[in-house]
């Protein structure tokens, strides 16, 4: 009698094990050239003479697409994600239900797509309590950034980097493709870091003589072609 009654549970058990669900974090860790980014209290040093604090680091990602090795793409997440220093949790994202066996490279988009803006504002991460939103017209900050630097000429030695725009030719939306060195085998638990260097933003702007860009404009998409190095794999 025993055994007919192990039977049928031996086998759900053993269903169960091969069903289990596969899934991928997402970790994304900013940084600044190699050191971890610690908003307030941490210097940093891009050139020899500068030291830069950061105060507020934001962005958005979303549109996220798994690859295999014969580079057939999957979506596996159509959401955008509000990436906040400030809340921890926001700088993970969990992909649940996957199909692929293998990631080889992922893409994803940085900032909020055109048909987004144009509904206006919206719930959860696209709430407009999360001051990531201008107006109707002007619509979503796709990045925004912070800090006061010594060389910075203005009050209190502030700049600030808001970069958005979806219409053209002001379209900061950018698409970050990142190829894996070592192949991701998909199994019950996956995690990927993707490091954010923060120091390729400040590579590219002269803090002396800028340190604001808060509405679209030619600067914002200059900033924006540099969204693409400031992404790489951990591996």
């Amino acid at each position: 009698m025993n055994i007919f009654i192990s039977l049928p549970f031996f086998l759900f058990s053993l269903l169960n094990c091969y069903s289990t669900e596969k899934k991928l974090q997402i970790n994304f860790r900013p940084v600044v050239k190699n050191i971890a980014l610690q908003l307030n209290t941490k210097a940093y040093f891009i050139h020899s003479q500068d030291s830069i604090f950061i105060t507020t680091f934001k962005m958005y990602v979303g549109k996220i697409v798994l690859n295999d090795d014969e580079l057939r793409e999957k979506i596996v997440d159509e959401n955008y994600h509000l990436l906040n220093v400030e809340n921890v949790e926001s700088m993970k994202i969990d992909l649940k239900n996957l199909s692929l066996k293998k990631i080889s490279s992922i893409d994803f988009f940085v900032g909020v797509d055109s048909i987004e803006n144009m509904k206006g504002a919206l719930d959860g991460d696209l709430d407009v309590s999360n001051a990531m939103y201008w107006t109707w017209n002007s619509g979503f900050i796709n990045f925004k950034l912070e800090g006061h630097s010594p060389i910075c000429k203005s009050i209190h030695h502030a700049f600030e980097f808001h970069i958005g725009g979806f219409k053209h030719p002001n379209n900061t939306i950018r698409k970050i493709h990142l190829q894996l060195k070592n192949p991701i085998i998909i199994s019950a638990e996956n995690k990927l870091n993707i490091n954010i260097n923060l120091a390729e933003i400040f590579n590219s702007v002269d803090l002396q003589t800028q340190n604001s860009i808060v509405e679209p404009g030619k600067e914002a998409v200059e900033m924006a072609n540099h969204f693409q190095k400031m992404f790489s794999v951990e591996e």
